[in-house]
């Protein structure tokens, strides 16, 4: 990332996240009263699962199987699905959640975000 790298851009949300005219001011799909960001790469190692969990929900590796993101975003709104997705040790590669999930409030859906897949599997953002 040019400005700053991506476990440096999380900390920032979250700072953000505790300003309370921020929470007041976004209509932002929210998960345990905070925005979902999920780490992506492909040099993730279940070592760093600790130093991430703080700031992140989730992680996915590179390359992307976009059915397999679909599926993650869905769990955002379902809390049996993202119980499911839960980090399991030796499971690493498939990516998933660091927590379970208590709550979401929002007055979206995710499908807003996420249309259907396109023909060559990879999910049509709106």
């Amino acid at each position: 990332m040019p400005i700053m790298d991506g476990k440096t851009a999380a900390m920032e949300i979250r700072k953000l996240e505790a300003k309370s005219d921020f929470q007041q001011s976004t209509t932002a799909l929210r998960v345990d009263d905070r925005i979902p960001i999920f780490a992506v790469s492909a040099s993730l190692y279940e070592s760093d699962r600790g130093d991430l969990s703080a700031d992140f929900d989730g992680w996915l590796l590179k390359p992307l199987d976009f059915t397999r993101v679909r599926d993650l975003f869905k769990a955002l709104q379902n809390p049996e699905k993202r119980k499911a997705e839960v980090y399991r040790q030796g499971q690493w590669e498939r990516g998933g959640y660091f927590h379970g999930m208590s709550s979401y409030t929002s007055q979206i859906q995710i499908t807003d975000y996420i249309g259907p897949l396109t023909q060559n599997n990879t999910p049509k953002i709106n």
